[in-house]
């Protein structure tokens, strides 16, 4: 045994989208919680340096 109980690929092949997080993936989901602080706090940098 591999010891891992996640057999769950990282990216997910969507039709029109090409690949996609997946949230099933621990690491996938990593990625997307990544992502979104990741916008947040460039969008936040964005908004703070225009005053």
């Amino acid at each position: 045994m591999s010891g891992h109980d996640n057999d769950e690929p990282m990216f997910l092949r969507e039709r029109g989208t090409g690949f996609v997080y997946n949230p099933r993936n621990p690491i996938g989901l990593a990625l997307i919680v990544l992502t979104v602080v990741g916008v947040i706090a460039y969008m936040y940098h964005l908004h703070d340096s225009s005053q």
